[in-house]
């Protein structure tokens, strides 16, 4: 056999070989490692988490007033709020849950800190001390 066609084919072996390597030791990836917050310039924000292995939930959410809507067979769905969030400037977290069953979901007003999670598909916010 040629040496050249084996020497390419080391090469090619050989980087790909090392490819595998690098991602089977690189680090492990953490949901909220590299989260950053939107600029608030946009009027909406919409995100999606896997909920389990074949479903998802998607979230759209107003950045100036707080409010915000699930998907739901075609439709967006506004999720009730006791304690209204009022103007401000707003983004969310929105990770499945390790079980896969369900779904965290959290508000902030990035102005005043103020905070909410959702718990029985109802907003509830976070008491201060």
């Amino acid at each position: 056999m040629n040496r050249f066609p084996r020497y390419i084919a080391t090469a090619f072996l050989g980087a790909a070989g090392w490819a595998v390597i690098a991602h089977w030791h690189g680090s492990a990836a953490q949901a909220d490692s590299t989260y950053t917050y939107i600029p608030t310039t946009t009027k909406y924000i919409v995100r999606s988490a896997n909920i389990g292995p074949e479903s998802f939930e998607t979230v759209r959410m107003d950045t100036a007033t707080g409010d915000a809507w699930y998907a739901n067979a075609g439709k967006w769905v506004k999720y009730p709020d006791d304690t209204p969030p009022g103007n401000g400037t707003y983004d969310f977290q929105f990770l499945g849950t390790e079980d896969g069953k369900s779904y965290n979901l959290v508000r902030t007003d990035l102005n005043t800190g103020r905070t909410w999670f959702i718990s029985n598909m109802k907003w509830l916010l976070v008491a201060e001390q």
